[in-house]
């Protein structure tokens, strides 16, 4: 399973003093996989820990649910 091999590989316990911390690092440039490793933290983390996850993209426009393309996103200059 890639979560499990990701887990191994790329997470880091650091104690924080009050309680946990987890540091995630990854090379991965690609928005859906953060994004998996996103949900799969808000699904099975526990309430004594927090996660620090800094990632980069290439060229990608997120937006959410409630987000409406037009206002929050230069559409001339992202179809180029």
């Amino acid at each position: 399973m890639w979560c499990q091999k990701f887990l191994k590989s790329n997470i880091h316990k650091v104690c924080d003093g009050g309680g946990k911390l987890i540091l995630v690092e990854t090379n991965s440039k690609d928005a859906a996989f953060h994004f998996s490793v996103e949900e799969l933290f808000t699904r099975y983390i526990r309430k004594n820990e927090s996660v620090l996850m800094l990632w980069q993209t290439d060229k990608t426009v997120m937006l959410g649910n409630n987000q409406v393309a037009e206002a929050e996103v230069d559409l001339e200059f992202a179809l180029t």
